[in-house]
């Protein structure tokens, strides 16, 4: 590492799984975008619009009792990773980063 360091400038080097909360830990968005999460990690692909209305960090509405899923989720769209939503019995937790929101679309 300290090589590439004196002949290239790095901006990254790892990526970070998250931060602890409380009781839980909150995955990173470079951690949803990255390769070394696990094929099976639970996701769920979107629809244009949802997708749409994600990447603005608007309320997403999924009825996700009938996909029988709970918890920390990748939100993907045609495969590829959008980053987390918490899905709750009630509602569900939109994670995008609010400074990569996407404002006119």
């Amino acid at each position: 590492m300290k090589y590439l360091q004196n002949v290239l400038y790095l901006k990254n080097a790892g990526i970070n799984i998250g931060k602890l909360n409380r009781k839980e830990l909150i995955p990173s968005h470079a951690l949803a975008l990255s390769n070394v999460l696990n094929p099976g990690f639970q996701s769920l692909e979107l629809s244009l619009e949802e997708a749409q209305n994600y990447l603005r960090k608007e309320n997403v509405t999924l009825d996700t009792v009938s996909f029988g899923m709970k918890g920390w989720t990748l939100a993907k769209y045609k495969g590829m990773s959008l980053g987390w939503m918490k899905l709750l019995p009630n509602r569900i937790n939109n994670y995008y980063p609010k400074e990569l929101r996407i404002v006119n679309l």
